[in-house]
């Protein structure tokens, strides 16, 4: 049934079940020790067996040992436990990774481990990054915004200057969705009809084109300042590649303005772009020299194939 269930949009889990086979398996060997050697206590092992378990399933440590020595209340068995959990954990890295992991995984969750690989170094942010970048002025037409998302995937975009081309913020594409919705909604709907407009307001961006606006609306200059991050993360292209990483995991970023030393935007670093280049250095199967060249490979791609 675990196996059935895992992954489901069903309220089951797999810490239950894990105890229970754990404990079952446990038991199991317990009952043999005590056949053959007389041991003491072989329930014991059922106790470890859910250890074990878990620690090699969920790959969880600490929490697991305070989990079951406040549900057993054996504090003469922290020892064993402690020994237990560090062996399963162990092991199970040993062949893949936790379940958890794999699970964000399949699903395409940028998920950064909170261990920075040594090898990160050796590389800096320029030979990760995506350039060039498509950028936004901070007054910029209906029009162009409404091309500039149908026309890529990316989820966030600089804004810049235009008369300097400096940085001065950075805008999701949620927020010009929000943005290109509610222009919509101002032009199309009867100011005097509240239910009409609210149920406009939130028109889902896919179904709104260039040709749904009136042409007044589509060349009519829009302020992004109100709506932008005014300060956002940046770092130079000189900048180590283990201190970007270092970034994203701690400070929680999806996106990295990459600039030069006046402050223009030179490129984007993203999550996934620290995936891409993660799974290329844990790679078992490749030399270090071959993790190089994969790596200048993954910065010569096309930036309208990767996604911010």
């Amino acid at each position: 049934l675990q196996l059935l269930t895992m992954g489901t949009a069903v309220p089951a889990g797999i810490f239950m079940p894990s105890i229970v086979s754990g404990c079952a398996l446990g038991g199991v060997f317990g009952r043999a020790m005590y056949d053959m050697f007389q041991i003491d206590n072989p329930g014991s092992y059922a106790m470890l067996g859910a250890v074990a378990m878990l620690g090699g399933i969920q790959r969880t440590t600490i929490s697991l040992c305070v989990i079951m020595m406040e549900g057993t209340g054996q504090t003469e068995y922290i020892l064993p436990i402690i020994f237990t959990t560090v062996v399963a954990n162990y092991i199970g890295n040993y062949f893949n990774i936790g379940i958890y992991e794999l699970t964000l995984r399949l699903k395409n969750v940028p998920f950064l481990e909170h261990h920075v690989h040594h090898e990160l170094n050796v590389f800096n942010v320029g030979q990760t990054m995506t350039s060039p970048v498509r950028t936004f002025y901070t007054l910029e037409t209906i029009a162009n915004i409404s091309h500039t998302l149908s026309s890529c995937t990316h989820a966030g975009f600089p804004v810049v200057d235009p008369r300097t081309h400096k940085l001065k913020g950075l805008i999701l594409r949620e927020q010009l969705q929000s943005l290109l919705s509610s222009d919509l909604t101002n032009t199309q709907t009867n100011q005097s009809e509240a239910s009409d407009r609210s149920a406009g307001s939130h028109r889902r961006y896919e179904a709104i084109l260039e040709s749904d606006l009136p042409e007044m609306a589509q060349n009519t200059p829009t302020d992004l300042i109100p709506l932008m991050n005014i300060a956002p993360h940046m770092v130079t292209a000189d900048c180590p590649l283990s201190r970007a990483y270092t970034m994203f995991c701690f400070l929680g970023l999806r996106h990295l303005v990459v600039v030069d030393t006046n402050l223009n935007v030179v490129g984007m670093i993203t999550r996934k772009d620290l995936l891409r280049v993660e799974e290329i250095i844990t790679s078992n199967k490749m030399s270090f020299e071959q993790k190089k060249d994969a790596i200048a490979r993954l910065h010569s791609d096309s930036s309208d194939v990767r996604s911010f």
